[in-house]
């Protein structure tokens, strides 16, 4: 999302990093209201989403959910 919003440069893990742009293509595909075929990661990212829009407040417990 920071990515699509123009972001070029930030602090981060690399590992983390390689993993975020290996996602990548599934959270676009879920921000334009696509069904991805791992349904419990659809879930995941759905959840990050609305976390990072503001939508609901971050709290570790809200993704096991």
């Amino acid at each position: 999302m920071l990515l699509n919003a123009g972001l070029d440069a930030a602090i981060a893990d690399p590992a983390e990093m390689k993993e975020a742009m290996e996602e990548k293509p599934l959270f676009d595909a879920v921000l334009a209201g696509q069904e991805i075929e791992d349904k419990e990661k659809m879930r995941i990212i759905k959840k990050t989403i609305d976390v990072i829009e503001g939508n609901t407040l971050y709290a570790h417990s809200y993704l096991e959910m």
